[in-house]
């Protein structure tokens, strides 16, 4: 049973909360026959990104699951300012596994040993379904298999062939 005291904060703070009032000071949207003010264009949602040179697909992939589950889609993105990225689709997902980590190699075969010259390190994986990104630290060479690995046990998760998208 509540007390009166308890119900009577209770009431008060609701009461508040029914009474508030929020104002949209986000600037008006130019209608389709005004150009975008370039403030609006570049520091907007997109996180500042120019959307004349948003992400170009240059190979992609479907997970497959390794001994564990794995699905969805993977890119190689290039972000137009020197930069690369990979990128799992909505679609993603694998198994939960201790201490899961990603990484691109020109290997189609990790086994239990990641070799540095070959497999580079991208982090450690965000989620285990769900869209997510990773940067690119370096130049990519024949890296073209993005791989979800246990780090802990050494252990294939899921892999993802990226190939160049065709031309249709």
């Amino acid at each position: 049973m509540v007390n009166r005291a308890a119900f009577l904060l209770m009431a008060l703070a609701l009461s508040g909360c029914l009474r508030a009032r929020f104002i949209d000071e986000r600037p008006d949207l130019p209608t389709p026959d005004q150009a975008a003010p370039a403030d609006l264009l570049s520091t907007g949602d997109l996180g500042g990104a120019d959307l004349a040179t948003l992400a170009t697909p240059l190979a992609a992939g479907t997970f497959v699951g390794r001994g564990h589950y794995g699905q969805g889609t993977a890119q190689l993105v290039d972000l137009g300012n020197g930069q690369l990225e990979l990128r799992f689709g909505d679609d993603f997902a694998v198994s939960q596994v201790p201490g899961p980590v990603v990484y691109l190699s020109s290997r189609d075969a990790l086994g239990n040993t990641i070799d540095p010259t070959t497999d580079m390190y991208l982090g450690t994986l965000t989620n285990t379904s769900g869209a997510q990104s990773y940067p690119i630290p370096g130049e990519v060479g024949d890296r073209r298999y993005a791989w979800v690995y246990c780090g802990p046990y050494r252990v294939e998760v899921a892999v993802a062939a990226l190939s160049p998208p065709s031309l249709k």
